[in-house]
């Protein structure tokens, strides 16, 4: 009943959160520029930032379990 109460976890800020956010925003504008500067479509600027999106969210993975 009390063992989460007595194990005790050091918390602290570990940077992904703040990672995260920063590339949520990066793609948006990368998504907006594209979209505005370039005269792409909606799906093709989309397509472009999934893509982007997965490769470094592979690459992540990869650097993580290495």
């Amino acid at each position: 009943m009390f063992e989460p109460v007595l194990d005790h976890k050091p918390r602290g800020f570990s940077g992904r959160p703040f990672a995260a956010l920063a590339f949520a925003v990066g793609t948006g504008f990368c998504g907006s520029y594209l979209l505005s500067r370039i005269g792409l479509q909606a799906s093709s600027s989309q397509i472009i930032i999934v893509a982007f999106a997965a490769l470094i969210g592979f690459l992540w993975d990869r650097v993580d379990h290495s």
